[in-house]
């Protein structure tokens, strides 16, 4: 009779068979490469023990054959939803996956857990085929680098047996009327020094609305987020307009293994909105995305901001598909639609 699987924590002196199992055979698939070093499978293991991921292995025969790692949402308006990493042939994976479920439903108060993989990953099928199984909410073309070439990703969500949350009902925001784009409207970049307007203005509600947002932000966080972003080689602008800044639009680069891309946010103060600021700020967003050489812009948009949609439509960003349930807003959890402009 075959000895059961054994799945138990990632411990630090697993870091030899992670490395192994990543640098392998599936490392296209777990968006790693053959060069990786043995440091960085030990830096993984080493933050098993921390309370924002939580890693499981399966071990055949004492070696290290899948491991699976599920990972709250920092944000605070996304707690409800974790993230699945599953590195694992699919016939073995059953266990790896009902384990880090069992942990998000009934011990984390998780409602949504989500995994990005390959298009061509077998593991996308698999998990379309469980009793409950996942669905396929967004496609990202030439998404992900391969030996191959470039890839299509895929992400999948699943929610918790009973979460069933109903359409959002709530207002929407009276937005300004169209306005002639205002005359002394200015772009630049941003500075650290612009941290005290940036948390004013995404306190606004207007603005909380459209965004992931939160009326507690401060100056400080503000600040630490604009050195951030220079640190991590992002860029972000600020648009100007009658001596103050009333909008800004950042690009966020995605790490390996997604392809030159970076992910789009945008914020645009209530009083300002209608009157072009939005056109500016995307119009030297792209252009600084080009001239980085960057392949693909994603953003992600509530359904109900049609305003916002028809703009990044007229800039040619194409809708992707829709995370259900993906954050809360004004006491709802409402969905967000993905969407890529290609460069």
């Amino acid at each position: 009779m075959a000895a059961s699987p054994l799945i138990r924590p990632l411990e630090p002196e697993d870091a030899p068979g992670m490395h192994a199992l990543l640098t392998g055979a599936l490392a296209a698939r777990a968006g790693t490469t053959p060069f990786d070093p043995p440091a960085l499978a030990a830096a993984r293991v080493a933050s098993t023990p921390t309370a924002d991921v939580h890693r499981f292995g399966r071990f055949d025969l004492g070696r290290l054959v899948g491991f699976v790692a599920l990972e709250p949402r920092a944000g605070s308006r996304t707690r409800h939803v974790a993230g699945v990493r599953l590195v694992s042939e699919p016939h073995l994976a059953a266990p790896l996956l009902d384990v880090a479920l069992d942990l998000a439903w009934r011990w984390l108060n998780i409602d949504r857990v989500e995994i990005d993989l390959l298009a061509s990953d077998p593991l996308v099928e698999w998990l379309q085929q469980l009793p409950r199984p996942f669905r396929a909410e967004l496609r990202r073309p030439a998404h992900r680098v391969t030996p191959t070439g470039l890839e299509a990703s895929v992400h999948l969500g699943c929610l918790r047996e009973g979460f069933d949350p109903p359409a959002p009902c709530g207002p929407v925001p009276a937005w300004p009327a169209r306005r002639p784009r205002q005359d002394g409207l200015v772009v630049r970049v941003a500075t650290p020094a612009d941290a005290t307007v940036f948390a004013a203005t995404m306190r606004e509600p207007e603005v909380r609305w459209g965004t992931l947002q939160v009326a507690s932000g401060t100056d400080a966080r503000w600040r630490a987020r604009l050195h951030h972003t220079e640190r991590d080689q992002g860029v972000v602008f600020v648009a100007e307009l009658g001596g103050g800044v009333v909008g800004s639009a950042g690009l966020h680069p995605e790490p390996f293994p997604a392809h030159r891309a970076a992910m789009l946010g945008m914020g645009i103060a209530a009083a300002a909105q209608g009157c072009g600021v939005g056109r500016a700020l995307l119009i030297e967003v792209i252009g600084a995305a080009r001239w980085l050489g960057l392949g693909r812009i994603g953003l992600e948009v509530y359904p109900d901001n049609l305003r916002a949609i028809a703009l990044y439509s007229s800039f040619g960003f194409r809708p992707e598909g829709v995370r259900r349930a993906a954050a809360w807003r004004d006491g709802e959890v409402v969905d967000s639609m993905g969407m890529g402009l290609l460069l």
